[in-house]
Protein backbone atom coordinates (compact mmCIF):
# COMPACT_ATOMS: atom_id res chain seq x y z
CA UNK A 1 0.00 0.00 0.00
CA UNK A 2 1.39 3.39 -0.98
CA UNK A 3 1.29 5.89 1.88
CA UNK A 4 -1.24 8.72 1.34
CA UNK A 5 0.29 11.85 -0.08
CA UNK A 6 0.57 15.02 1.96
CA UNK A 7 -2.65 17.07 1.94
CA UNK A 8 -3.06 18.39 -1.56
CA UNK A 9 -3.29 22.08 -2.16
CA UNK A 10 -6.62 23.28 -3.55
CA UNK A 11 -6.61 25.72 -6.44
CA UNK A 12 -9.10 28.09 -8.00
CA UNK A 13 -9.08 28.92 -11.71
CA UNK A 14 -8.50 32.60 -11.11
CA UNK A 15 -5.09 31.85 -9.58
CA UNK A 16 -3.87 30.82 -13.01
CA UNK A 17 -4.31 34.02 -14.93
CA UNK A 18 -0.71 35.30 -14.90
CA UNK A 19 0.03 38.81 -16.06
CA UNK A 20 3.73 38.34 -16.82
CA UNK A 21 3.65 35.33 -19.15
CA UNK A 22 3.03 35.56 -22.87
CA UNK A 23 1.77 32.43 -24.60
CA UNK A 24 2.06 32.08 -28.37
CA UNK A 25 -1.04 33.19 -30.25
CA UNK A 26 -1.74 29.60 -31.38
CA UNK A 27 -1.16 27.08 -28.61
CA UNK A 28 0.17 23.77 -30.00
CA UNK A 29 -2.39 21.84 -27.92
CA UNK A 30 -6.07 21.82 -28.79
CA UNK A 31 -9.31 20.20 -27.78
CA UNK A 32 -9.03 16.46 -28.41
CA UNK A 33 -5.27 16.29 -27.73
CA UNK A 34 -4.17 13.36 -25.53
CA UNK A 35 -1.42 14.03 -22.97
CA UNK A 36 0.19 11.99 -20.19
CA UNK A 37 -0.08 13.95 -16.93
CA UNK A 38 0.78 13.57 -13.25
CA UNK A 39 -2.03 14.85 -11.02
CA UNK A 40 -0.51 16.79 -8.13
CA UNK A 41 -3.44 18.42 -6.35
CA UNK A 42 -7.19 19.12 -6.40
CA UNK A 43 -9.21 22.14 -7.50
CA UNK A 44 -12.15 23.65 -5.65
CA UNK A 45 -14.70 22.05 -7.96
CA UNK A 46 -13.26 18.55 -7.45
CA UNK A 47 -11.07 18.31 -10.56
CA UNK A 48 -7.48 17.12 -10.37
CA UNK A 49 -4.77 19.67 -11.17
CA UNK A 50 -1.65 19.16 -13.29
CA UNK A 51 0.79 21.19 -15.37
CA UNK A 52 2.07 20.49 -18.85
CA UNK A 53 5.86 20.55 -18.70
CA UNK A 54 7.52 23.19 -20.82
CA UNK A 55 4.36 25.21 -21.35
CA UNK A 56 3.52 25.75 -17.69
CA UNK A 57 -0.10 25.32 -18.75
CA UNK A 58 -2.34 24.36 -15.82
CA UNK A 59 -4.80 21.57 -16.61
CA UNK A 60 -7.95 20.85 -14.58
CA UNK A 61 -8.62 17.15 -14.94
CA UNK A 62 -12.07 15.66 -14.43
CA UNK A 63 -11.79 12.31 -12.67
CA UNK A 64 -8.22 12.91 -11.50
CA UNK A 65 -6.82 12.27 -8.03
CA UNK A 66 -3.53 13.50 -6.47
CA UNK A 67 -0.89 10.87 -7.18
CA UNK A 68 -2.41 9.68 -10.45
CA UNK A 69 -0.35 9.34 -13.61
CA UNK A 70 -2.88 9.20 -16.41
CA UNK A 71 -3.65 9.76 -20.07
CA UNK A 72 -5.85 12.86 -20.23
CA UNK A 73 -7.96 13.99 -23.18
CA UNK A 74 -8.09 17.78 -23.36
CA UNK A 75 -11.62 19.14 -23.74
CA UNK A 76 -10.83 22.88 -23.60
CA UNK A 77 -7.59 24.76 -24.22
CA UNK A 78 -7.28 28.44 -23.31
CA UNK A 79 -4.30 30.78 -23.18
CA UNK A 80 -3.74 30.31 -19.46
CA UNK A 81 -5.35 26.98 -18.56
CA UNK A 82 -6.95 23.88 -20.03
CA UNK A 83 -9.52 21.27 -19.03
CA UNK A 84 -9.53 17.56 -19.65
CA UNK A 85 -10.81 14.18 -18.50
CA UNK A 86 -8.99 11.02 -17.49
CA UNK A 87 -9.03 8.34 -20.19
CA UNK A 88 -6.56 5.80 -18.76
CA UNK A 89 -4.84 5.58 -15.37
CA UNK A 90 -1.28 4.21 -15.50
CA UNK A 91 -0.36 4.78 -11.83
CA UNK A 92 -3.28 5.09 -9.42
CA UNK A 93 -3.44 7.48 -6.49
CA UNK A 94 -3.63 5.96 -3.00
CA UNK A 95 -6.91 7.91 -2.69
CA UNK A 96 -8.46 6.36 -5.82
CA UNK A 97 -11.26 3.80 -5.55
CA UNK A 98 -13.41 2.08 -8.16
CA UNK A 99 -16.65 4.07 -8.57
CA UNK A 100 -19.53 1.74 -7.65
CA UNK A 101 -22.04 3.43 -9.96
CA UNK A 102 -22.16 1.81 -13.44
CA UNK A 103 -22.96 5.14 -15.14
CA UNK A 104 -20.61 7.32 -13.08
CA UNK A 105 -18.51 8.23 -16.12
CA UNK A 106 -21.59 9.67 -17.86
CA UNK A 107 -24.07 10.87 -15.22
CA UNK A 108 -23.77 14.46 -14.04
CA UNK A 109 -25.15 13.78 -10.57
CA UNK A 110 -21.87 12.82 -8.85
CA UNK A 111 -18.23 13.62 -9.59
CA UNK A 112 -16.19 12.34 -6.62
CA UNK A 113 -17.02 8.65 -6.54
CA UNK A 114 -13.48 7.88 -7.71
CA UNK A 115 -12.14 9.21 -4.36
CA UNK A 116 -12.32 7.33 -1.08
CA UNK A 117 -14.65 8.68 1.60
CA UNK A 118 -11.62 9.80 3.65
CA UNK A 119 -10.11 11.63 0.67
CA UNK A 120 -13.41 13.41 0.02
CA UNK A 121 -13.54 14.65 3.61
CA UNK A 122 -9.95 15.91 3.38
CA UNK A 123 -10.74 17.63 0.09
CA UNK A 124 -13.72 19.45 1.57
CA UNK A 125 -11.79 20.77 4.54
CA UNK A 126 -9.14 22.05 2.11
CA UNK A 127 -11.78 23.67 -0.09
CA UNK A 128 -12.86 25.71 2.93
CA UNK A 129 -9.27 26.60 3.86
CA UNK A 130 -8.55 27.67 0.30
CA UNK A 131 -11.63 29.89 0.21
CA UNK A 132 -10.41 31.53 3.42
CA UNK A 133 -6.89 31.96 1.99
CA UNK A 134 -8.28 33.73 -1.06
CA UNK A 135 -10.26 35.93 1.33
CA UNK A 136 -7.09 36.69 3.38
CA UNK A 137 -8.46 34.88 6.45
CA UNK A 138 -5.69 32.37 7.07
CA UNK A 139 -5.95 32.53 10.87
CA UNK A 140 -9.49 31.09 11.13
CA UNK A 141 -9.42 27.52 12.51
CA UNK A 142 -11.06 24.95 10.21
CA UNK A 143 -11.95 21.62 11.78
CA UNK A 144 -11.81 18.30 9.87
CA UNK A 145 -14.92 17.80 7.74
CA UNK A 146 -17.58 15.73 9.49
CA UNK A 147 -19.16 12.81 7.61
CA UNK A 148 -22.90 12.22 7.42
CA UNK A 149 -24.07 9.26 5.35
CA UNK A 150 -22.02 8.45 2.26
CA UNK A 151 -24.78 6.67 0.31
CA UNK A 152 -28.59 6.53 0.11
CA UNK A 153 -28.99 9.97 1.67
CA UNK A 154 -30.96 11.98 -0.91
CA UNK A 155 -34.60 12.35 0.10
CA UNK A 156 -35.45 14.28 -3.06
CA UNK A 157 -34.76 13.26 -6.66
CA UNK A 158 -35.62 15.35 -9.71
CA UNK A 159 -35.59 13.27 -12.90
CA UNK A 160 -35.65 14.87 -16.32
CA UNK A 161 -37.67 13.42 -19.18
CA UNK A 162 -35.81 12.17 -22.25
CA UNK A 163 -36.49 10.03 -25.29
CA UNK A 164 -34.78 6.95 -26.72
CA UNK A 165 -37.10 4.56 -28.52
CA UNK A 166 -39.76 5.92 -26.17
CA UNK A 167 -40.01 8.27 -23.17
CA UNK A 168 -37.62 7.73 -20.28
CA UNK A 169 -36.52 9.39 -17.04
CA UNK A 170 -32.96 10.09 -15.97
CA UNK A 171 -30.36 12.76 -15.26
CA UNK A 172 -28.38 14.98 -17.59
CA UNK A 173 -25.12 13.63 -18.91
CA UNK A 174 -22.07 15.57 -17.78
CA UNK A 175 -21.59 18.85 -19.64
CA UNK A 176 -24.67 18.30 -21.81
CA UNK A 177 -28.46 18.15 -21.88
CA UNK A 178 -28.51 14.59 -23.11
CA UNK A 179 -30.49 12.43 -20.70
CA UNK A 180 -28.86 9.35 -19.16
CA UNK A 181 -31.54 6.78 -18.19
CA UNK A 182 -31.45 6.21 -14.44
CA UNK A 183 -32.64 2.88 -13.10
CA UNK A 184 -31.08 3.13 -9.64
CA UNK A 185 -29.14 5.93 -7.94
CA UNK A 186 -26.66 4.97 -5.22
CA UNK A 187 -26.99 8.26 -3.33
CA UNK A 188 -30.81 8.28 -3.40
CA UNK A 189 -32.87 7.03 -0.48
CA UNK A 190 -34.11 3.46 -1.19
CA UNK A 191 -37.75 4.58 -1.23
CA UNK A 192 -36.91 7.34 -3.71
CA UNK A 193 -35.30 4.70 -5.94
CA UNK A 194 -38.43 2.56 -5.85
CA UNK A 195 -40.59 5.56 -6.74
CA UNK A 196 -38.29 6.49 -9.62
CA UNK A 197 -38.34 2.97 -11.01
CA UNK A 198 -42.14 2.84 -10.84
CA UNK A 199 -42.50 6.29 -12.42
CA UNK A 200 -40.08 5.36 -15.23
CA UNK A 201 -42.06 2.21 -16.01
CA UNK A 202 -45.36 4.09 -15.95
CA UNK A 203 -44.08 6.88 -18.23
CA UNK A 204 -42.77 4.34 -20.74
CA UNK A 205 -46.06 2.38 -20.76
CA UNK A 206 -48.21 5.50 -21.12
CA UNK A 207 -46.02 6.90 -23.90
CA UNK A 208 -46.29 10.53 -22.81
CA UNK A 209 -44.74 12.99 -25.24
CA UNK A 210 -41.45 14.39 -23.93
CA UNK A 211 -40.81 18.13 -23.68
CA UNK A 212 -38.39 19.53 -26.26
CA UNK A 213 -36.42 22.41 -24.74
CA UNK A 214 -35.36 23.59 -28.20
CA UNK A 215 -38.91 24.13 -29.47
CA UNK A 216 -40.91 24.37 -26.26
CA UNK A 217 -43.20 21.60 -27.52
CA UNK A 218 -44.15 18.32 -25.87
CA UNK A 219 -45.64 17.47 -22.50
CA UNK A 220 -43.48 15.74 -19.86
CA UNK A 221 -40.59 17.73 -18.35
CA UNK A 222 -39.68 16.18 -14.97
CA UNK A 223 -40.80 13.75 -12.31
CA UNK A 224 -39.91 14.61 -8.71
CA UNK A 225 -39.87 12.13 -5.84
CA UNK A 226 -39.79 13.42 -2.25
CA UNK A 227 -39.63 10.96 0.64
CA UNK A 228 -39.96 11.07 4.40
CA UNK A 229 -37.44 8.80 6.06
CA UNK A 230 -39.22 8.98 9.43
CA UNK A 231 -42.65 7.98 8.13
CA UNK A 232 -41.57 5.93 5.09
CA UNK A 233 -43.85 7.85 2.73
CA UNK A 234 -43.41 9.49 -0.66
CA UNK A 235 -44.87 12.38 -2.66
CA UNK A 236 -44.67 12.39 -6.48
CA UNK A 237 -44.79 15.56 -8.59
CA UNK A 238 -45.10 15.39 -12.39
CA UNK A 239 -43.90 18.59 -14.11
CA UNK A 240 -45.59 19.08 -17.49
CA UNK A 241 -46.49 21.79 -19.95
CA UNK A 242 -50.21 21.23 -19.35
CA UNK A 243 -52.28 21.06 -16.20
CA UNK A 244 -53.98 17.78 -17.15
CA UNK A 245 -52.14 14.60 -18.12
CA UNK A 246 -53.58 11.98 -20.48
CA UNK A 247 -54.54 8.81 -18.57
CA UNK A 248 -53.31 10.29 -15.31
CA UNK A 249 -55.53 7.92 -13.30
CA UNK A 250 -53.58 5.02 -14.82
CA UNK A 251 -50.33 6.69 -13.85
CA UNK A 252 -51.49 6.99 -10.23
CA UNK A 253 -52.73 3.38 -10.20
CA UNK A 254 -49.39 2.07 -11.53
CA UNK A 255 -47.46 4.04 -8.92
CA UNK A 256 -49.64 2.85 -6.06
CA UNK A 257 -49.47 -0.76 -7.20
CA UNK A 258 -45.66 -0.73 -7.32
CA UNK A 259 -45.03 1.56 -4.32
CA UNK A 260 -47.77 1.54 -1.66
CA UNK A 261 -45.76 4.13 0.31
CA UNK A 262 -46.78 6.82 -2.21
CA UNK A 263 -49.26 9.03 -0.33
CA UNK A 264 -49.85 11.76 -2.89
CA UNK A 265 -49.50 12.70 -6.56
CA UNK A 266 -49.41 16.26 -7.90
CA UNK A 267 -49.06 17.86 -11.35
CA UNK A 268 -47.07 21.07 -11.68
CA UNK A 269 -47.66 23.11 -14.84
CA UNK A 270 -44.58 24.77 -16.29
CA UNK A 271 -44.92 26.36 -19.72
CA UNK A 272 -41.90 28.63 -19.43
CA UNK A 273 -38.82 28.27 -21.64
CA UNK A 274 -36.50 27.99 -18.66
CA UNK A 275 -34.23 25.64 -16.76
CA UNK A 276 -36.21 26.34 -13.58
CA UNK A 277 -37.96 23.05 -12.83
CA UNK A 278 -41.22 24.08 -11.16
CA UNK A 279 -43.82 26.38 -12.65
CA UNK A 280 -46.22 28.63 -10.72
CA UNK A 281 -49.25 26.29 -10.60
CA UNK A 282 -49.57 22.89 -8.93
CA UNK A 283 -52.70 20.72 -9.07
CA UNK A 284 -53.58 18.04 -6.56
CA UNK A 285 -54.32 14.77 -8.41
CA UNK A 286 -54.61 12.14 -5.70
CA UNK A 287 -53.94 11.58 -1.99
CA UNK A 288 -52.13 14.11 0.19
CA UNK A 289 -50.38 17.25 -1.00
CA UNK A 290 -47.47 16.83 1.44
CA UNK A 291 -45.33 14.45 3.45
CA UNK A 292 -44.06 14.91 7.01
CA UNK A 293 -40.43 14.47 8.01
CA UNK A 294 -39.15 14.31 11.60
CA UNK A 295 -35.79 15.73 12.71
CA UNK A 296 -34.33 15.11 16.16
CA UNK A 297 -31.48 17.05 17.74
CA UNK A 298 -30.56 16.09 21.32
CA UNK A 299 -31.30 17.27 23.96
CA UNK A 300 -34.64 18.09 22.33
CA UNK A 301 -37.32 16.02 24.08
CA UNK A 302 -39.01 14.85 20.87
CA UNK A 303 -38.43 15.08 17.12
CA UNK A 304 -39.56 18.20 15.29
CA UNK A 305 -42.04 17.57 12.47
CA UNK A 306 -41.82 19.36 9.12
CA UNK A 307 -44.53 19.46 6.50
CA UNK A 308 -42.95 19.19 3.02
CA UNK A 309 -44.87 20.02 -0.15
CA UNK A 310 -43.91 20.06 -3.84
CA UNK A 311 -41.95 23.32 -3.67
CA UNK A 312 -40.81 23.35 -0.03
CA UNK A 313 -37.11 23.97 0.48
CA UNK A 314 -35.86 21.30 2.86
CA UNK A 315 -32.44 19.73 3.27
CA UNK A 316 -32.20 16.49 1.28
CA UNK A 317 -29.93 14.83 3.86
CA UNK A 318 -31.80 14.27 7.14
CA UNK A 319 -28.70 13.07 9.01
CA UNK A 320 -26.88 16.19 7.82
CA UNK A 321 -29.73 18.47 8.92
CA UNK A 322 -29.68 16.91 12.39
CA UNK A 323 -25.92 17.52 12.53
CA UNK A 324 -26.40 21.16 11.47
CA UNK A 325 -28.95 21.57 14.26
CA UNK A 326 -26.52 20.08 16.78
CA UNK A 327 -23.67 22.33 15.62
CA UNK A 328 -25.80 25.48 15.64
CA UNK A 329 -26.91 24.71 19.18
CA UNK A 330 -23.32 23.95 20.24
CA UNK A 331 -21.90 27.19 18.81
CA UNK A 332 -24.84 29.35 19.88
CA UNK A 333 -24.67 28.23 23.53
CA UNK A 334 -28.39 28.97 23.96
CA UNK A 335 -29.86 30.13 27.26
CA UNK A 336 -33.49 29.88 28.37
CA UNK A 337 -33.88 33.66 28.33
CA UNK A 338 -32.33 34.26 24.89
CA UNK A 339 -34.08 35.98 22.00
CA UNK A 340 -32.62 34.50 18.80
CA UNK A 341 -33.15 35.79 15.27
CA UNK A 342 -33.01 33.16 12.52
CA UNK A 343 -32.12 35.05 9.35
CA UNK A 344 -33.01 33.49 5.98
CA UNK A 345 -35.07 30.99 7.98
CA UNK A 346 -36.81 29.21 5.07
CA UNK A 347 -39.48 26.83 6.38
CA UNK A 348 -38.19 27.28 9.94
CA UNK A 349 -35.98 24.21 10.32
CA UNK A 350 -33.27 25.82 12.48
CA UNK A 351 -35.81 28.00 14.34
CA UNK A 352 -37.87 25.03 15.45
CA UNK A 353 -34.82 22.94 16.32
CA UNK A 354 -33.71 25.78 18.64
CA UNK A 355 -37.10 26.69 20.11
CA UNK A 356 -36.97 24.29 23.05
CA UNK A 357 -33.61 25.74 24.22
CA UNK A 358 -34.31 29.49 24.13
CA UNK A 359 -36.87 32.01 25.29
CA UNK A 360 -37.98 33.12 21.83
CA UNK A 361 -37.08 32.62 18.16
CA UNK A 362 -37.91 35.12 15.41
CA UNK A 363 -37.52 33.74 11.90
CA UNK A 364 -37.13 36.17 9.00
CA UNK A 365 -37.51 35.18 5.35
CA UNK A 366 -38.25 37.10 2.13
CA UNK A 367 -40.16 34.26 0.45
CA UNK A 368 -43.75 34.41 1.66
CA UNK A 369 -44.47 30.80 0.67
CA UNK A 370 -41.66 29.62 2.94
CA UNK A 371 -42.95 31.73 5.82
CA UNK A 372 -46.43 30.24 5.43
CA UNK A 373 -44.84 26.78 5.60
CA UNK A 374 -42.87 27.78 8.71
CA UNK A 375 -46.05 28.93 10.44
CA UNK A 376 -47.72 25.65 9.52
CA UNK A 377 -44.76 23.81 11.06
CA UNK A 378 -45.21 25.87 14.25
CA UNK A 379 -48.82 24.69 14.49
CA UNK A 380 -47.82 21.13 13.63
CA UNK A 381 -45.39 21.05 16.56
CA UNK A 382 -47.50 23.11 18.98
CA UNK A 383 -44.62 25.56 19.48
CA UNK A 384 -45.50 28.82 21.25
CA UNK A 385 -42.21 30.73 21.33
CA UNK A 386 -41.44 30.99 17.61
CA UNK A 387 -42.77 33.58 15.18
CA UNK A 388 -42.03 34.13 11.49
CA UNK A 389 -41.95 37.35 9.49
CA UNK A 390 -41.89 37.94 5.74
CA UNK A 391 -39.30 40.65 5.15
CA UNK A 392 -35.66 41.37 4.47
CA UNK A 393 -33.45 40.33 7.36
CA UNK A 394 -31.83 43.73 7.92
CA UNK A 395 -35.16 45.60 7.95
CA UNK A 396 -36.83 43.32 10.48
CA UNK A 397 -33.73 43.31 12.70
CA UNK A 398 -33.92 47.10 12.97
CA UNK A 399 -37.65 46.94 13.72
CA UNK A 400 -37.12 44.37 16.48
CA UNK A 401 -34.61 46.62 18.24
CA UNK A 402 -36.76 49.74 17.62
CA UNK A 403 -39.58 48.01 19.51
CA UNK A 404 -37.29 47.82 22.50
CA UNK A 405 -36.61 44.09 22.19
CA UNK A 406 -33.15 42.68 22.72
CA UNK A 407 -31.40 40.35 20.28
CA UNK A 408 -29.05 37.98 22.05
CA UNK A 409 -27.95 36.00 19.01
CA UNK A 410 -28.42 35.71 15.26
CA UNK A 411 -28.29 32.60 13.08
CA UNK A 412 -27.61 33.24 9.39
CA UNK A 413 -28.36 30.58 6.76
CA UNK A 414 -28.33 32.45 3.44
CA UNK A 415 -28.55 31.03 -0.09
CA UNK A 416 -25.37 30.37 -2.12
CA UNK A 417 -24.92 34.06 -2.93
CA UNK A 418 -24.33 34.74 0.76
CA UNK A 419 -25.60 37.59 2.93
CA UNK A 420 -26.58 41.02 1.72
CA UNK A 421 -23.98 43.41 3.09
CA UNK A 422 -26.80 45.39 4.74
CA UNK A 423 -27.51 42.36 6.95
CA UNK A 424 -23.91 42.23 8.16
CA UNK A 425 -23.81 45.99 8.70
CA UNK A 426 -27.03 45.86 10.73
CA UNK A 427 -25.71 43.04 12.94
CA UNK A 428 -22.52 45.04 13.56
CA UNK A 429 -24.43 48.27 14.25
CA UNK A 430 -26.64 46.48 16.80
CA UNK A 431 -23.56 44.78 18.33
CA UNK A 432 -25.28 41.40 18.45
CA UNK A 433 -22.99 39.41 20.76
CA UNK A 434 -23.29 35.95 19.20
CA UNK A 435 -23.60 34.97 15.51
CA UNK A 436 -23.67 31.52 13.95
CA UNK A 437 -23.31 31.41 10.16
CA UNK A 438 -24.51 28.34 8.24
CA UNK A 439 -23.21 28.34 4.66
CA UNK A 440 -23.49 26.13 1.58
CA UNK A 441 -20.82 28.09 -0.31
CA UNK A 442 -17.30 28.48 1.17
CA UNK A 443 -16.47 31.32 -1.26
CA UNK A 444 -19.29 33.60 -0.13
CA UNK A 445 -18.77 32.51 3.48
CA UNK A 446 -15.15 33.70 3.28
CA UNK A 447 -16.26 36.98 1.67
CA UNK A 448 -18.82 37.64 4.41
CA UNK A 449 -16.45 36.67 7.23
CA UNK A 450 -13.91 39.13 5.82
CA UNK A 451 -16.58 41.84 5.81
CA UNK A 452 -17.54 41.02 9.39
CA UNK A 453 -13.87 41.12 10.41
CA UNK A 454 -13.77 44.71 9.19
CA UNK A 455 -16.81 45.44 11.38
CA UNK A 456 -15.31 44.10 14.60
CA UNK A 457 -16.40 40.45 14.44
CA UNK A 458 -14.08 37.47 14.33
CA UNK A 459 -14.71 33.87 13.30
CA UNK A 460 -13.76 31.54 16.16
CA UNK A 461 -14.05 28.27 14.28
CA UNK A 462 -15.47 26.70 11.13
CA UNK A 463 -16.87 23.18 11.07
CA UNK A 464 -17.25 21.77 7.52
CA UNK A 465 -19.94 19.14 7.07
CA UNK A 466 -20.31 16.63 4.22
CA UNK A 467 -23.98 17.22 3.44
CA UNK A 468 -23.59 16.01 -0.16
CA UNK A 469 -21.19 13.04 -0.32
CA UNK A 470 -19.83 12.04 -3.75
CA UNK A 471 -20.01 15.72 -4.83
CA UNK A 472 -17.67 18.66 -4.16
CA UNK A 473 -20.34 20.66 -2.30
CA UNK A 474 -19.59 21.36 1.36
CA UNK A 475 -21.69 22.88 4.14
CA UNK A 476 -20.11 24.93 6.93
CA UNK A 477 -21.21 26.06 10.39
CA UNK A 478 -19.18 28.99 11.80
CA UNK A 479 -19.14 30.60 15.23
CA UNK A 480 -18.65 34.39 15.08
CA UNK A 481 -18.17 36.74 18.05
CA UNK A 482 -17.47 40.39 18.67
CA UNK A 483 -13.70 40.77 18.60
CA UNK A 484 -13.24 44.55 19.02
Amino acid sequence: MVAPAAPARIYAVQEFVPTDIEFPPMHPLQSGSMVRLDITSMAVGGDGVSRIDGDGLVVFVEGGAPGDSADVELTEVHRHYARGRVRKVHVASADRVDPPCPIYDRCGGCHLQHLSDEAQLRLKSHIVREALRLGHLTDVPVRPCLPTRAWEYRSKMQLVAGFKQGPLLGLYERHSHRVVPLEHCLIAHPLANRVMAAASEAVARLGWEVYDERTGGGLLRHVIARVSEAHDEALVVVVATREALPREDEFVAMLRARVPEVVGVMVNENTRRTNVILGPRTRHVWGRDHIVEVVTVPPGPVGVQFRIGPSSFFQINRVGLEEIGRLVRHYLEPRPEDVVVDGYCGVGAISLLLASSVGRVIGIEEVDEAVRAARENVRLNDVHNAQFVTDRVERELVRIVARGEKVDAVVLDPPRKGCDIAVLETIAKLRVPRVVYVSCNPATLARDLALLAGMGYGADEIQPLDMFPQTSHVECVTRVRIST
